[in-house]
Formats: C-alpha cells, structure tokens, sequence
C-alpha cells in the first residue's frame, strides 16, 4: 500500500473512505518500509483530508519513515481540501476585573506559559512601557528607576518581567533576576554574553571593535520593559499571571468584547519534527499544500538564525514549527504559515537538496526560514578554513523560490530569511518580503566561517519593501557576508526602502565578500542623510574584495557609482569597482530595464493566489 488517508477524527486502517489518525499513519509508513525492506519501489503518499487537526503534539518523523530507493514520503492536502494543522487553545468565560479601566480576566489551565495571545487573526500586544519609558536609566547591571514611577519592588510577578535592551543591529531580552533598591537587575547570565572577552558576534579577541560595542550596548542602547499587570494601560493590551493561572486583557473601546469573546494562544510549539542526525539523516519527504496556524514561542534568548548575537546565546534546542534536523532531499511547497510563535521554518544540524517553493509566511515572531547550525564547533582556527569536525555540517544545494512572507519578526530583530555562512550552493529567487523587522535575506558570520566556508550564493527577481521596521542602524535588505568559496551574484532584485537610518543600504556586502557581482538591481526611497563619513547611499561593501557593480538603478547614488574608478567606501577595499550605475531622478517614470526589474521581481503569477490570500488578512488589520 503506498497510499494513506488521514483525516481529524480518523479511526480507521488508512484506506481511502476508512481514514486513520495521524500518529497511525507514521506506524503505517514504518510497516510499509520494513516490508520492502527499504527498497521502496514508488512514492508514498498520506493524504490529509480537510479540516482542523487540534494538535497537542508534534509529527515526528525518523529516519526509518524516510523515503528509500530515490522514492519520497509525501505529506499532501488530499484533493480539493484545505487541511489545517493548530495548536489554538481558546480562552472564554471572562468577568470584569476593573470596571473603571475597562480590564478583564479569565483563567487558563495550571501551569500555562504562553508569550503570544491572538483575537481571531490579530496579534495582541502584551502589556509593556513602550521605548525608553521616563524615569529608567540604562544602568551595568540592568536599569535604574527614579522615585517619579512606581515602585517596581512592589509590582506582582517582577521575577517574570521582560526587558529588551537595542543597539545598532544588536538586541538583548533578558528576564529580571531581581529589584534592588532603585535597580532592576537582569539576568546576570545574559549579560555574560554580551561582555569581553565572551564571544561577541564570534570575535574571540577581548579587545576588539565587536566587543567593545558588546560592553557600550548594555549601558546606552535603549530599552524597554514588558509583561507587568502594573503595565496594562493600552487597549489590546494583555497580562498573564501564570502563578494565578489568569490572564488578563484591556479590551479595545470599539470592541464588543463580552464574557463569551473568545481569545486564542497556542499551545503546540512544532507540528512536524524531522528528527535526523548527522550519521542517520531523514531524507526524501516532501510537506505540500498545509497549513499551519497558532505555534508558541518565546522572545528569551536567541535562535540558532540570529546573525550578530554573541554565540554563547545560541538556543540549544530549536523548536520550529516544521523542524528539520539532519534532513536530505527535503521539500516544503505549497504551504501557509499563520500566527507563529517561533521560526516557521528551521533545518537544523546539516542538509542537502532543500526545496522551499511556493510558501506563505505572515505574522511570524522570529525568521520565517531559517538554516543554521547548532552542532557546529566553534573555534578561531575555523576563520581561516574549514575544521575537520564541521566538514558534514554544511547546508548544501538550498532553493528558495517564489515564497511570500509578509509581516517577520514580530517578536525580536530576525531576518525574514536567515541563514549560517557553513552554507553553499543557495539560490533565491522570485521571493517578496514585505512589513519586516529587519533584512528581507541575510546569512551570519557569527560562527566563525570566515575563509573557504560560504559560496555560489545567488539573490534574484526578488522584491523587497518596508523593511527595516524594528528600527536599526547599519544593515542591508539583501545581506551576504563570508561568501568567497565560489560565485555570488546579486541581480534583478527590486528594493523598495531600508528603513529612515542613512547608515542602512539596500543591498549590503559584509566582511570577506569575494568576487561578487552586483548588477541590474534596482533600489528605490533610499534613505537619505550620511552616517558618520561613511555614504552609504543604495550599496555598502565592508572588508569585500574584487566585486564588481555595474548597471544598478538607485534614487540616490553617488559620483563612485557611476564612474569608472574604484570604490572606495569605507573599510571598502580597493579591488572594487563600481560603473554604469544610473540614478532614478521619477520614479514614476523608470527606464525600460529598470521597469522590467520592477514589473518580474517577487513571486511569479502561478503563486499569486498565496499572497492575495494573506494580504487580505493583513489589510484586515488580521495579521498585523
């Protein structure tokens, strides 16, 4: 039998009209395999039958449900259904807790933890202070408070308060380990991180530039502070108190909320774990055409995808909604991602032959895609080649295409697409990212990769627009660093804004960028204004070599761009160049090539019903 039906309710032996559960059908694909003895001689398929499938645990699937033989294990919406895969738990029967400020209150099952909470496809917002609140002070230790606020030593739960600490492109989230006097103090354990001589970005000399930034950080970033009751002044706001096992949410003056309104968290952190080693990977399975809604989450710590935190900070053990670890030969296509609390996507340990086509991703707390390592063994050695011990760790062959992610790192500063520089063999192409925290695509350097690791990298047809929103300072759209074992071409791409900072660029080579070619791009409302000496302008290359820039369309260039000397921006090196660069005086009236760049970049139009679906949600307000 190579063929299963699995349906919400189902009971059966699997056969089509006679469904069976999900965790059945894991039994059934292992029989099937054991029978053939691995010698799979056509493709299994279990087919998901519609409706809502309430998970309270994740699919994991082993090496030995892996497809053999050259064949694929196959995960696929039966036809004409929409399958949905959630991990909702609603929250009803409130009662007014305080008439005068418009709160109620409604309790939840002992021992709940949850950061994110939903009003049908809204995003909440838990209750915070907003940036830089008055009457705090960055201190070494965490925060000082003045006598003109409220006495946080009196507040309930302080032990569960979050504070968020931003800098340039850094970010730290931290909970409180104590209120000392006029003091809050955060976790000394994170704070660790961030000083010399720990690890800064995978700098491991004590003095340098990196980690004195780690050190400056700390005391002049700015900050903000949340997941107080005493902070529960904004409507859509909400507080759990998990020691009452009660939550409490401030209404919005338009919403006809009652004791029967219905609020929605998650408690399901992966639907699907691809559970393989390095020595025993999952391989040959393909998940299309699901969807899945409502993960959990949390903001503390740092995910194995995040590109400038100190390494110490990496999350031992990611937990994604679909959770790849050692996994060849893997497909995901077809599928929508809603409300999640986490990644939506991460492959973790090593893989090969990954195929990422045709997505949806919107409101989505950290990276919406994300490949990057937690076994690697970091060292310095590594700066200036591969370490034998990390030779099988590599993602390898990766195509990421014709994906919609709209609304990214809700909950932090992750790029919508992230990957580790122990990467080769990537495209990306016809992919448009919109409304995100930071970079639309970007790979990290935090790992030590820095010679003879990432190569033949390709960015194109891609759409980018309103990125930047979390703020930052010194970043780039579409990001590459470490790419000098191979090619890497950024072309074709259309970039719509970069956020308000000058110091931030559409298109951003970091440090030890080889023989990259940047051309046919076109970047339109740049921001505007000089960071430091440093113009920036559309493009910045930092400690990269031998790139060549050629016939780009900008809104704001510089005379470097467009004439046939060298390019000498800063930390830039000599061997660049950059020539027949164009600037764009109307953007309502491009050039011909520049207007072809615009018209083709992002998803192609066999893709467009994904986006239609989701942006009609984020128009709502639902996704927001």
């Amino acid at each position: 039998m190579n063929k299963f039906y699995v349906s919400p309710e189902g009971s059966g032996d699997g056969h089509r009209g006679n469904p069976c559960s999900i965790d059945k059908v894991l039994e059934l694909v292992s029989a099937t395999n054991n029978a053939t003895s691995g010698a799979m001689t056509s493709d299994i398929t279990i087919y998901l039958e519609g409706g809502t499938y309430f998970m309270d645990h994740p699919i994991v699937i082993k090496n030995e449900h892996s497809g053999k033989n050259g064949f694929t294990v196959r995960w696929e919406s039966a036809e004409d259904a929409s399958p949905v895969l959630s991990g909702e738990r609603a929250i009803t029967d409130w009662e007014i807790h305080d008439a005068e400020k418009n709160i109620w209150k409604a309790r939840v099952p002992e021992n709940s933890d949850f950061e994110q909470l939903w009003q049908g496809h809204s995003r909440l917002v838990r209750a915070n202070s907003g940036w830089n609140p008055s009457g705090f002070k960055n201190s070494r230790k965490g925060l000082k408070f003045s006598t003109s606020v409220s006495d946080i030593r009196h507040w309930k739960n302080s032990e569960d308060i979050v504070v968020t600490k931003r800098f340039m492109w850094r970010n730290m989230v931290a909970k409180v380990q104590k209120v000392a006097r006029n003091e809050i103090q955060l976790d000394p354990a994170v704070l660790a991180t961030y000083k010399v001589p720990s690890t800064a970005l995978g700098v491991m000399e004590p003095f340098s530039l990196y980690g004195l930034l780690n050190t400056v950080a700390i005391r002049i970033a700015k900050f903000h502070i949340e997941n107080a009751y005493e902070l529960l002044t904004e409507e859509g706001e909400w507080y759990l108190d998990k020691a009452q096992s009660t939550v409490y949410f401030k209404p919005f003056d338009n919403d006809s909320f009652n004791s029967q309104s219905v609020l929605l968290y998650s408690g399901l952190k992966t639907f699907f774990l691809l559970d393989g080693t390095v020595e025993k990977p999952v391989s040959n399975i393909a998940i299309q055409g699901l969807r899945f809604c409502y993960s959990k989450g949390t903001k503390l710590g740092v995910t194995a995808g995040f590109p400038t935190e100190p390494t110490k900070c990496i999350t031992p053990k990611p937990e994604s909604a679909i959770q790849v670890n050692a996994g060849h030969n893997i497909t995901l296509q077809d599928n929508c991602f809603l409300h999640m609390g986490y990644d939506a996507v991460h492959f973790d340990l090593c893989g090969k032959n990954i195929n990422i086509i045709g997505n949806g991703f919107a409101d989505i707390s950290r990276s919406s895609i994300s490949l990057n390592q937690t076994n690697l063994v970091l060292s310095s050695k590594s700066k200036k080649g591969v370490l034998p011990e990390n030779e099988n760790k590599f993602f390898d062959g990766i195509e990421i295409k014709n994906n919609y992610i709209r609304s990214s790192g809700v909950d932090g500063i992750s790029p919508a697409v992230s990957y580790s520089e122990f990467t080769r063999n990537l495209r990306f192409t016809h992919n448009e990212v919109r409304d995100v925290s930071t970079q639309a695509i970007r790979n990290s350097w935090r790992h030590l990769g820095w010679r003879d690791h990432a190569g033949n990298i390709e960015y194109s047809w891609n759409k980018s627009s309103d990125v930047g929103r979390a703020g930052l300072e010194d970043f780039g759209a579409f990001y590459v660093s470490c790419a000098n074992k191979g090619f890497t071409k950024i072309h074709h791409n259309y970039i719509d804004g970069v956020g308000l900072n000058p110091s931030n660029a559409g298109i951003y080579l970091d440090v030890f960028v080889d023989k990259a070619e940047i051309f046919n791009n076109v970047s339109i409302n740049m921001p505007k204004g000089s960071w430091m000496p440093i113009p920036r302008a559309w493009v910045a290359l930092v400690m990269s070599t031998n790139t060549q820039t050629y016939n780009n369309w900008a809104d704001r260039l510089t005379l470097q761009d467009t004439d046939q000397g060298r390019y000498r921006y800063f930390w830039s090196d000599k061997s660049n160049k950059a020539y027949d660069n164009h600037l764009i005086n109307d953007i309502t009236r491009l050039p011909s090539g520049a207007q072809e760049v615009v018209d083709r970049a992002g998803v192609e139009p066999q893709y467009h019903q994904m986006k239609s679906y989701l942006d009609i949600l984020t128009v709502k307000g639902d996704a927001a």
